[in-house]
């Protein structure tokens, strides 16, 4: 049975299932614990957290929010861009931070946070077991076995829960040379971007991200074959731009970053209409 929520009212909902360290914080929030050597569940490694923001003005800051915890292990970091996605990832980092005893935040932006919508609370992926890894080499620290095992994690097959979606080109006769990848309230504004342009005749994919942490890199690697550019949208100041042009050096990364406000649709759609060709 579905009722209508905003995204807010999701997250109390969803926090309320937790059994274990939870909470509602904002952005600003969680830096400013970060820097007094502070982390929000209470002692406990692993927690569940629905991180808000960030607000105007602020930028999510991926790196810092990567190296937050004792020891630089990096957190899981979800990114719904619907209420009923916060239910499904929410559900899912519930698992994720009893398998792997760590925090798991589920980014929610304010604009995904103040939306309602039909909301259907007991629909979730089916939990599933964490796949077994190969031992990593003897001499990685013990932060870095933990980050590897959460890419192993993600980088697996999950039962029911996407955690990316890739929307191609419905021109199936020509190779799109455009990849615009996104995440949480951007992926609507850059959809949108997407469909314009594809109307005035660019071919383009769209690759939607819901999780950003551990970066996916082998999801965004193997969408990336064959594109000659690449356009990132982010409510940021191009942090992920920064991580795809790493992952990719012979390709043109192109952020259409935004830290003032949503993304809006237009400056998306201006990086794919006027972006020299050559870049």
């Amino acid at each position: 049975m579905t009722e209508r929520l905003s995204g807010w009212e999701v997250c109390e909902r969803v926090l309320q299932r937790m059994p274990f360290s939870r909470c509602r914080i904002s952005l600003e929030e969680v830096h400013r614990k970060s820097e007094e050597g502070l982390l929000c569940g209470n002692g406990d490694s692993r927690f569940l957290c629905m991180l808000a923001g960030p607000s105007d003005g602020k930028s999510l800051d991926l790196m810092r929010l990567r190296w937050m915890n004792d020891g630089g292990v990096s957190p899981v970091l979800l990114a719904p861009s619907t209420p009923q996605e916060i239910v499904e990832l929410g559900i899912h980092g519930i698992e994720i931070a009893k398998a792997f005893d760590c925090p798991v935040f589920v980014l929610v932006d304010n604009a995904i946070g103040e939306l309602e919508s039909e909301v259907d609370l007991d629909r979730s992926a089916e939990p599933v077991d964490p796949p077994s890894a190969p031992p990593p080499p003897l001499d990685l620290p013990d932060d870095e076995r933990v980050v590897r095992a959460q890419i192993q994690k993600f980088s697996s097959e999950h039962q029911g829960l996407q955690l990316h979606v890739l929307d191609r080109d419905p021109d199936t006769n020509a190779k799109p040379e455009w990849l615009v990848i996104s995440y949480s309230e951007a992926s609507n504004a850059a959809q949108k971007a997407v469909n314009q342009a594809r109307d005035q005749g660019v071919r383009v994919n769209h690759l939607m991200l819901k999780s950003l942490l551990p970066v996916p890199e082998p999801v965004i690697m193997r969408h990336a074959m064959g594109i000659k550019h690449v356009v990132v949208a982010e409510r940021n100041q191009g942090e992920l731009a920064m991580e795809v042009r790493r992952m990719l050096p012979q390709i043109g990364v192109i952020p259409a970053a935004y830290s003032t406000g949503p993304v809006p649709t237009e400056l998306v759609l201006e990086r794919l209409m006027h972006t020299p060709r050559c870049c």
